[in-house]
């Protein structure tokens, strides 16, 4: 009876610990800089990058908001931060014109701005916002009554994803104003999951397409600047969980936690495995469970095909398990990732799988991986 009643305080503790650790859409408000351009006349957005608690020096937005008129290469851009009179001249550190984004360094770090949470993961039916500012972009019409009120939010969803100079980016069911170029786009819980970046035309007041979150860290990575992920943020907060939770109840606790888990990340791709049907790798039986990489390269790889495979690339596709479903990925991969009948995925667009006899190959037929269950894989 004592052991029961201590699980239902955990189960209780755990509902308003995760509760808790959902983000408010709001938040971005604190994210969120006004930026001119310092040779033309024309502002757009930016938001911040970094470690939630710490103080940031970093600032993302679209290169059209820095570019220069006459071609030179982008040195400076002024900043505004919301609730803020102060105008800060911060340094172009990075630019990449096919993915039209550039990346900002303040003279100095700040706790005035909250760097987002990025989210690599988009699922195409939940509600995206835009938050960024009124105006047409246009220095002279706007800048001068720029306020904190003038931050909008845009409502809509991801329609799909395409490819724009071999850069992901999605296709997003509403307009945003030119003003909200650089701005970031989020969830319901205030996480990222990309840039406002390209628009319609070059002539049009209006822009649809949003830079993936995946381009964003691979920037940022390059460049090693800190950020974190949403699911970063869920680990760690698993971690603190158990810690708080099993200093009270720590022999109870690591019981509940490893079933609540096991249920709540194999409720249906429990005691499943990808078994490889032919090529180099067959009969090779791979346990289903997190995340399988699948390539070449032995460090970064789980299913590590020889170097010299043709067609696979060295961190060709991965699967993953994302709490109650199961994703396909494609890594940018050269030759590319495929359902059984042929059609290829789009690169880092998580492709949802839907059936547990699911069958996928990489770069050609042969090269063949299906699901199994347990009964399966003893055969």
């Amino acid at each position: 009876m004592r052991i029961l009643k201590s699980l239902h305080i955990i189960i209780f503790i755990c509902l308003i610990l995760s509760s808790c650790s959902d983000g408010d859409i709001n938040n971005i408000d604190r994210s969120l800089v006004m930026i001119k351009n310092a040779g033309m006349s024309t502002y757009g957005a930016g938001f911040a990058v970094g470690i939630p608690g710490k103080a940031v020096n970093t600032v993302v937005t679209s290169y059209s908001i820095v570019a220069q008129s006459n071609g030179a290469v982008p040195k400076t851009a002024e900043i505004r931060i919301k609730d803020s009179n102060k105008s800060i001249s911060a340094n172009v550190s990075f630019y990449d014109t096919a993915r039209n984004i550039a990346i900002l360094k303040l003279p100095e770090e700040t706790k005035e701005l909250k760097p987002v949470v990025l989210k690599d993961i988009v699922d195409y039916e939940e509600p995206i916002y835009v938050k960024g500012y009124e105006g047409t972009g246009n220095i002279t019409s706007d800048y001068e009554k720029f306020n904190s009120t003038n931050i909008i939010k845009y409502g809509g969803s991801i329609s799909g994803s395409t490819e724009l100079n071999n850069c992901v980016i999605y296709r997003y069911s509403n307009e945003f104003n030119r003003g909200s170029v650089g701005a970031p786009a989020v969830d319901d819980h205030g996480n990222c999951i990309g840039m406002c970046a390209y628009s319609l035309n070059y002539m049009n007041t209006y822009s649809q397409y949003i830079l993936s979150s995946g381009e964003l860290i691979r920037c940022l990575s390059g460049e090693n600047i800190d950020f974190v992920t949403s699911d970063e943020i869920k680990y760690k907060n698993i971690i603190l969980l158990t810690v708080f939770v099993g200093f009270i109840f720590l022999s109870a606790i690591i019981a509940f936690t490893l079933f609540t888990n096991k249920k709540e990340n194999n409720l249906i791709y429990e005691d499943r495995y990808i078994r490889i049907t032919n090529g180099t790798l067959k009969d090779k039986v791979y346990k289903l469970e997190g995340k399988l990489s699948i390539g070449r390269d032995p460090n970064r790889c789980d299913i590590v095909y020889p170097i010299d495979e043709p067609g696979v690339s060295a961190l060709h596709c991965s699967v993953q398990i994302h709490g109650k479903d199961c994703y396909l990925t494609d890594n940018f991969s050269k030759y590319g990732t495929y359902l059984e009948d042929g059609t290829k995925i789009t690169p880092l667009a998580p492709y949802k799988i839907e059936n547990k006899n699911f069958a996928f190959y990489i770069a050609k037929l042969e090269n063949r991986f299906e699901f199994i269950d347990e009964k399966e894989k003893r055969k």
